[in-house]
């Protein structure tokens, strides 16, 4: 089972950011493995 980290949540907020400065709304932040995801949205990380 994949974990929200730290680094996970202020690289979401970096994107969010990123998007509000170029007129793109982030519906949600995808962490990735080999075997496994997890939603940012999903899981209550969405900042």
């Amino acid at each position: 089972m994949l974990l929200v980290s730290m680094d996970d949540r202020n690289v979401t907020k970096r994107l969010k950011n990123a998007g509000e400065l170029l007129g793109i709304k982030v519906l949600d932040h995808l962490i990735c493995s080999d075997d496994s995801y997890r939603s940012m949205l999903e899981n209550d990380a969405w900042q």
